[in-house]
């Protein structure tokens, strides 16, 4: 959920990969680890949600599992590592120009998607 008058982004991760969080004030990539197990994994399992505060020129990058588990010839899956320095790299792009590099690239490094991949980019304008 954001809280754009107060600038909160409160969020609940229940166990997909970490979403990634550019802070420009600080030029780093903070990770948005889970804050509870993988839904359907643990019975009455328990959620928590956390709340940060962003600012100005911040981006969020949310994926699927499919879009970092993309592997290679060699089995080499593209990773969270390469995703991140993307993010970083490309930053001053818009959301819709980030989102065709990460696809363009991932397709490059593994030819193909195996699973489905959903991303969702929000920049702080």
């Amino acid at each position: 959920m954001i809280d754009p008058d107060r600038a909160i982004l409160k969020f609940c991760n229940a166990g997909h990969h970490p979403a990634i969080w550019w802070k420009e004030e600080s030029q780093l990539i903070k990770l948005l680890n889970p804050t509870g197990p993988a839904i359907g994994l643990i019975k009455n399992a328990e959620f928590t949600s956390s709340e940060l505060h962003f600012n100005t020129g911040d981006m969020f990058v949310m994926y699927t599992d499919g879009l970092v588990e993309a592997s290679n010839s060699d089995n080499e899956e593209f990773g969270e590592d390469r995703l991140a320095d993307l993010v970083k790299k490309n930053r001053h792009y818009t959301a819709d120009q980030i989102m065709k590099i990460l696809l363009d690239e991932v397709t490059t490094f593994a030819g193909q998607f195996n699973d489905d991949v959903t991303i969702l980019i929000i920049k702080i304008l």
